[in-house]
């Protein structure tokens, strides 16, 4: 768990607590919260001063007609359907391909170098939605 001068990150993955309503409930007083993209659905009662933010330097859009995150500006992952997009780097892209539900991403018939797609059945596990997302953050 991740609990450093007062700063709380929620993810859901390995790094940090699960929901929000743990890591509140963890949290000291007057911690900042950090939210990882994702999907939360909780009912909270906040009963000491926290604050809950985004991570810093990302952001969500509408680009080539999905769902985009940017981190610092740059496209990690896509929306595409049920499907995600992911940024994985050129490096990476070969053991990104060995994983489950993990196939080639192209734009308009061109391949796209050091990203893949994942078959949106496979991200209804949560861990594994979770592995995506931090693969494309750059925390694995």
């Amino acid at each position: 768990r991740s609990l450093v001068n007062s700063r709380i990150v929620v993810s859901q993955s390995t790094g940090g607590y699960r929901t929000l309503g743990e890591a509140i409930a963890k949290a000291p007083a007057g911690a900042l919260i950090s939210v990882r993209p994702g999907h939360y659905t909780e009912n909270l009662v906040l009963r000491k001063m926290v604050t809950i933010a985004g991570v810093p330097g990302v952001t969500s859009k509408h680009m080539f007609g999905r769902l985009v995150f940017l981190v610092d500006g740059n496209l990690a992952v896509g929306v595409t359907g049920a499907d995600l997009m992911v940024r994985v780097g050129r490096e990476a892209a070969a053991a990104a391909l060995d994983r489950p539900g993990a196939r080639p991403s192209d734009m308009g018939g061109r391949p796209m170098t050091g990203w893949v797609v994942v078959d949106g059945s496979v991200l209804e596990d949560d861990h594994e939605l979770d592995g995506w997302i931090s693969l494309a953050l750059g925390d694995s």
